[in-house]
């Protein structure tokens, strides 16, 4: 575990890490160089809308499949089930598969076969391996069952690194920062001794100004510059909400941002698509090009229905996505991050990916976590 605060770096350095946090996370900096700001903004718009010209994948497959596997999109590879029902569709650059309960195993590659991707071997009904976390190999490194009253700020920052006011991805809410902001005159988090309940709502009129004209109040929380670490296992206990354009997402972002400036989605859920969760990893290339190996879908009835685990176990050369204790979908290769990462849990509303809330979304729109935590590899 590795815990740093940025506060003692120089303010160039400072200035430095933020923009680059800004420019490569969302392809949208806030930036007192406009012209670049709105590049980035245009990219940022261009891969959210599935843009072909952003580092696609190529497609490779492995012995380990079960009925074959399909390309579609701009190469990413989307699994079959055991029974072939699978339909894929390209997002962010990549593409996405989705079967009648579990996906199958395929690999794709991300830059020509340095990196793969693809669904665990496991070769049990619906495609579904049987093996769970093994967490003897691991150390508790970080934890937080919300037991308390409030956000504890020993852990958590409620904002953003970026601040609350850059809007990316034409996402619809803005994030209250109630431990710099309390008196803003909403808080998102709730809880009651037992779990987080992260709400979004309607903006207020009267907090329309303070709330950057967006349509929405959520919430987010972040472990920069209070928890960071690399190689081990993170996990979320979590009951999602079904709506469309309720977007929230748990997931890894790097510390200092360089070299791959990694970003790792454990989870993202379209509200729409109730009964599919998200898996993703994003990276830059030696040339600056943002590379995925495909957003992947794991599709099961009931997963808007109560709770469920969400992990990632990371090792030096493997990304294995779990969903219930069972592994969904694994990354190989030399370009899984080997760099600190920090932790992100946040509720968006609309944006490209998911569509804007219509009349049919829940006002209040919900999450609500009964846990996260990490575990560091043993040595």
């Amino acid at each position: 575990m590795v815990r740093k605060n940025m506060t003692n770096q120089p303010l160039y350095l400072r200035t430095l890490v933020v923009s680059l946090i800004i420019l490569s996370l969302a392809a949208c900096g806030e930036s007192d160089l406009l012209k670049l700001q709105e590049k980035e903004l245009d990219d940022a718009r261009q891969l959210a809308a599935q843009a072909p010209s952003l580092g696609p994948a190529n497609p490779v497959t492995d012995g380990n499949t079960d009925t074959g596997g399909t390309t579609t999109g701009d190469g990413a590879t989307a699994g079959e089930s055991d029974t072939g029902n699978t339909s894929g569709d390209t997002t962010d650059g990549g593409t996405t598969g989705s079967d009648s309960g579990a996906t199958g195993t395929t690999a794709g590659s991300t830059d020509a076969g340095n990196t793969t991707a693809g669904t665990d071997t496991g070769s049990s009904t619906g495609g579904q391996s049987n093996s769970a976390i093994d967490l003897s190999q691991y150390d508790l490194v970080f934890s937080d069952d919300f037991r308390g009253s409030s956000i504890d700020p020993v852990k958590w920052n409620t904002a953003l690194a970026w601040g609350p006011d850059l809007i990316v991805y034409d996402q619809l809410q803005y994030y209250v920062d109630t431990l710099n902001n309390p008196d803003f005159g909403y808080n998102p988090f709730t809880l009651d001794g037992e779990q987080l309940t992260i709400t979004a709502i309607e903006t207020p009129e009267e907090l329309r100004a303070a709330a950057n004209e967006q349509p929405w109040l959520s919430g987010v929380l972040t472990t920069a510059d209070k928890f960071d670490f690399t190689h081990g296992y993170v996990e979320a206990r979590v009951d999602l909400q079904p709506g469309r354009g309720i977007w929230p997402a748990f997931w890894m972002l790097s510390s200092e941002f360089e070299g791959l400036k990694p970003e790792l989605f454990i989870m993202e859920y379209d509200g729409a698509k109730p009964n599919s969760i998200f898996h993703n990893y994003n990276y830059q290339d030696v040339d600056g090009n943002l590379r995925s190996p495909g957003q992947w879908e794991v599709s099961s009835s009931g997963i808007s229905e109560g709770f469920h685990t969400v992990g990632v176990a990371w090792s030096p050369d493997e990304l294995l996505f779990y969903i219930d204790g069972q592994p969904r979908y694994r990354i190989v290769g030399e370009n899984v991050p080997s760099q600190d990462m920090y932790l992100i849990l946040n509720l968006a509303m609309g944006g490209l990916w998911p569509g804007a809330p219509d009349g049919t979304t829940p006002t209040p729109s919900s999450i609500v976590v009964d846990y996260v935590r990490a575990y560091q590899m043993k040595p």
